[in-house]
């Protein structure tokens, strides 16, 4: 988004992950133009406002909301990339099932054969959809590594508590991040 026609930008404001996942588009179509990190993408947008040959990187909504016309669009080099946001809370203050939910652990593992297979097997012999899993290197013991996995229903689910019980056995660590309601849809279609 821009107040300026394309051929006058001379730098982009966005956030550095931003930056990251629209490498390849800025390479391509804005070579030598002046990259600038920003604490957010409204922020980019607002900046660009008032700045000849300024443009923004972000949501459609931040451009309506400023009055800057999109000059190009779809411009990440991944269409199957999708930010996530998490709300920290107190747990009193956490969701209620709803009947469609999903919930976040993290578990730590030994490197050792077996280790993640002994960890899943609960959440499979019990019927759990695992829909994301992904791996970190541990920063407290070397060799020790964290998963963050993504499964279908509430933790107050009795087949889900006694899957993450049954997870406790075989994992170094287990830390429930969250039960939340499912989106329907990405926010950002």
């Amino acid at each position: 988004m821009a107040a300026c026609p394309r051929d006058q930008i001379t730098r982009v404001y966005s956030r550095h992950t931003v930056f990251r996942q629209c490498r390849s588009w800025l390479a391509a179509n804005m070579p030598g133009v002046e990259l600038i990190e920003l604490v957010s993408t409204t922020k980019a947008a607002e900046r660009v406002v008032n700045e000849p040959g300024a443009a923004a990187i972000g949501n459609s909504e931040a451009a309506t909301q400023f009055g800057l016309p999109i000059i190009a669009s779809d411009i990440q080099d991944n269409p199957n990339n999708t930010t996530r946001f998490v709300v920290i809370g107190h747990p009193s203050k956490a969701s209620a099932p709803s009947a469609n939910d999903k919930t976040s652990l993290m578990f730590g593992v030994q490197d050792r054969p077996g280790a993640l297979y002994e960890c899943l097997v609960p959440f499979h012999s019990a019927g759990i959809n695992l829909s994301r899993i992904e791996s970190r290197p541990s920063r407290r013991r070397p060799w020790e590594y964290l998963f963050f996995i993504d499964i279908t229903g509430h933790q107050s689910d009795p087949t889900i508590t006694a899957a993450m019980a049954e997870l406790g056995k075989n994992a170094s660590t287990v830390e429930v991040l969250g039960s939340y309601p499912r989106a329907e849809r990405a926010l950002n279609e």
